[in-house]
């Protein structure tokens, strides 16, 4: 049986996105690293969530919100 390919897609390099393929961006790394402080990396996460999951992009936001001023204090 012959299988069709599938069709190529075209990507803008507006749309492109580059992500380090060597981590996996969860919700649970952000959180484990909320736990151990590392703010920064916890909002970096959740960055990158927001561009692979934008039906959750405003709770992941606010997350950062939270974290932000945490952040500054």
């Amino acid at each position: 049986m012959k299988q069709n390919p599938l069709p190529e897609t075209k990507v803008s390099s507006e749309e492109f996105i580059e992500f380090d393929d060597t981590v996996f961006y969860t919700e649970t790394l952000a959180k484990i690293y909320t736990e151990q402080g590392f703010y920064k990396r916890a909002i970096d996460v959740y960055a990158k969530l927001i561009l692979l999951y934008p039906e959750k992009s405003s709770y992941f936001a606010s997350l950062v919100q939270e974290l932000k001023t945490k952040n500054n204090q």
